[in-house]
């Protein structure tokens, strides 16, 4: 493809479409994004009453990173088909009894995730 068309690669080594600026700001926004999805939960799991140890903050930081992950694909997807609302919808729904499954045979921490997700502070959070 490439000796076919060089037109079509010309603009990669020039630096038109991606710049160190943009790669600087995608990096700057996943960090902050990766700090207030483990920091947000670790400070409300410490003052909460239900406490539960690394197991409950798990489940609660990876449930945030599920949800704000999806409602960031959300936000920048500019042209919606069934296959994107349908692949959404997958991952959050099957979330949920995934994680009552693990907890179920012993993986990760048998009852954090009830412990997490009937906690009100959990949903206020979220």
């Amino acid at each position: 493809a490439l000796l076919e068309n060089p037109q079509l690669f010309r603009q990669g080594p020039r630096g038109a479409l991606y710049s160190r600026k943009l790669f600087g700001l995608a990096m700057a926004e996943a960090a902050y994004m990766g700090l207030v999805c483990f920091w947000v939960p670790a400070q409300v799991i410490r003052f909460a009453e239900s406490g539960g140890g690394h197991e409950v903050l798990g489940y609660f930081q990876y449930t945030g990173i599920i949800l704000c992950v999806n409602a960031y694909i959300a936000i920048t997807t500019k042209h919606w088909t069934a296959v994107h609302l349908a692949a959404m919808a997958v991952s959050i729904v099957c979330y949920f009894p995934f994680c009552l499954f693990l907890s179920a045979y012993g993986f990760g921490g048998r009852g954090a995730p009830e412990i997490v997700f009937v906690d009100l502070i959990f949903w206020i959070t979220m």
